[in-house]
């Protein structure tokens, strides 16, 4: 059976488990945090102490799987076991046959993260004739992530402003790991009445309101040199806390949106842009016309330079200098 996120959680909040949970896909938050619910609550503290066991994929194999999940229960109604780094094992079809008539005593969790796995196998059509529960973590668009903070944090009875989410969102991606730390950051050390606000990612998450990389984008976005100058200059010398590769990568990922928009017009929601921040991209294809692929380009060459590859050694604030003097002159 197919399951989705959301129902798959309301499911084992009800106590309700399938002998086997089958997690896979590209995005590992969804796989992690569905193990960990898993592992923290489907037992009672005594019982875990001789009924769950978490196994590590480079350490077994497939007979391993089927041998430990042929265990019964000592003292409780379940045992859990939890394979994680599953994308490690070899010889899935060994488990053909237990995955079509599990141990309905064994809560049996399959961590196969990074990818996809193979829907062609004999393993996998044995999952879908039997009693597990199938579910494909999907990378999340980034245009979802907004909503996705709101409902993550709904679910731990707080709230987020918008604008909030929103920056959160264009500073760190759809990388939904490093969003959730951060949110349990502000939860940990906030009132827990407050609505979390643009200051709170601020002081929790390292972007500081005058020096960060969505103000960078701001002041080349609008030409503003004054600010441009002031930022980059404090970004250059404080490489660790701003290095290179992620401003490269932030700025590549932007114009290529950039790009997009000055060459078919396409609109926000096919390029997976956030509604709220469309208006920059319309300013930046203003701004810069027909500077798109020279701008990537001038992000791949200095990609490369930071790399060694036809450089001498320029110290990394000098190239961070050189990269953003030249964009923003472009």
């Amino acid at each position: 059976m197919k399951a989705e996120y959301s129902k798959l959680i309301s499911s084992l909040k009800s106590k309700k488990f399938a002998p086997i949970y089958f997690l896979h896909g590209e995005e590992n938050f969804f796989i992690d945090d569905i193990a960990e619910f898993i592992e923290s609550h489907a037992l009672s503290e005594s019982e875990k102490s001789f009924n769950q066991q978490v196994l590590y994929g480079k350490e077994i194999d497939a007979n391993t799987i089927k041998n430990a999940a042929m265990r019964y229960p000592l003292m409780s109604p379940y045992q859990v076991l939890i394979i994680k780094e599953a994308q490690q094992i070899k010889k899935w079809d060994e488990l053909e046959v237990y995955f079509e008539k599990p141990v309905d005593t064994t809560i049996l969790v399959i961590c196969y993260k990074f990818g996809k796995f193979d829907k062609r196998t004999k393993a996998y059509k044995a999952l879908e004739k039997g009693p597990a529960v199938l579910f494909e973590s999907k990378t999340l668009e980034e245009s979802k992530v907004p909503e996705w903070i709101h409902q993550y944090l709904e679910t731990r009875q707080r709230k987020i402003k918008k604008q909030a989410a929103d920056i959160l969102t264009e500073y760190l991606g759809n990388d939904l790991e490093k969003i959730a730390n951060a949110m349990d950051k502000i939860i940990n050390t906030s009132d827990e009445n407050k609505v979390i606000d643009e200051k709170d990612i601020e002081q929790n998450v390292g972007i500081s309101r005058e020096y960060n990389i969505y103000e960078l984008q701001k002041a080349i976005i609008n030409k503003d040199m004054l600010a441009f100058s002031k930022i980059v200059n404090y970004m250059a010398t404080h490489t660790k806390e701003h290095p290179l590769p992620m401003a490269i990568g932030f700025f590549y990922g932007f114009f290529s949106k950039v790009t997009a928009i000055q060459l078919k017009r396409t609109p926000a929601k096919d390029l997976g842009i956030n509604e709220f921040f469309f208006k920059d991209y319309q300013k930046a294809a203003a701004n810069y016309p027909n500077k798109g692929k020279y701008i990537m380009s001038l992000l791949q060459d200095y990609d490369l330079r930071f790399k060694g590859v036809n450089d001498t050694g320029t110290d990394d604030g000098e190239l961070f200098k050189e990269l953003f003097y030249k964009i923003i002159y472009a």
